[in-house]
């Protein structure tokens, strides 16, 4: 389940247009994008270390959207869907069936994973940007910024890799999220 909430977050830039009073109320395009991911978190009390990756094929906006959650061979086992006010994950394949709905897919993320990965805002770091609506501190090397207690990296995001590393904190365990798009 890690995996099929961790794809929901990754999204190609998005193109400006018209003014500033026009992009705030214009829907943002939709996207399709298929990549590759990989989630490392620590051990941490009782939790063990775990790694997981996992293909997947993407298509929404911030908002909103959908994506696919593929094997290593291919094959689909999971669909995700979320809008601003729910979210759901629903496994496909042999086995399938279980459903898990939550308000958000922050929400969703924390039911499935039983861990707080930051997947609304993920979709701005894929961008290569931090999330607007948040604070974050610029790093003295261009292409890097902390936010939300994670430090991302973009300095490969034109090759159509980010990574998102979040160190050991009271209460949380090391956690690394990397994403290689495919051109």
């Amino acid at each position: 389940m890690v995996a099929c909430l961790a794809t929901a977050c990754a999204q190609a830039p998005l193109k400006p247009s018209g003014t500033a009073a026009e992009a705030s109320t214009a829907p943002a395009a939709a996207i399709e994008l298929q990549g590759q991911m990989g989630i490392k978190l620590g051990a941490w009390q009782s939790e063990p270390a775990r790694g997981m990756s996992f293909g997947f094929f993407f298509q929404g906006q911030v908002e909103r959207g959908s994506f696919s959650l593929m094997t290593p061979l291919g094959s689909q086992v999971a669909q995700v869907e979320w809008t601003p006010t729910s979210a759901t994950l629903r496994r496909v394949g042999p086995g399938g069936g279980e459903d898990i709905r939550r308000g958000s897919i922050d929400e969703l993320a924390e039911a499935a994973l039983g861990e707080a990965l930051p997947l609304q805002t993920l979709v701005h770091w894929m961008q290569g940007r931090p999330d607007p609506a948040l604070p974050h501190q610029p790093l003295p090397e261009a292409g890097t910024f902390e936010q939300r207690g994670w430090l991302i990296d973009t300095r490969e995001r034109e090759q159509g890799r980010v990574l998102a590393t979040r160190h050991a904190q009271p209460g949380l365990r090391d956690a690394r999220i990397q994403v290689r798009l495919d051109p």
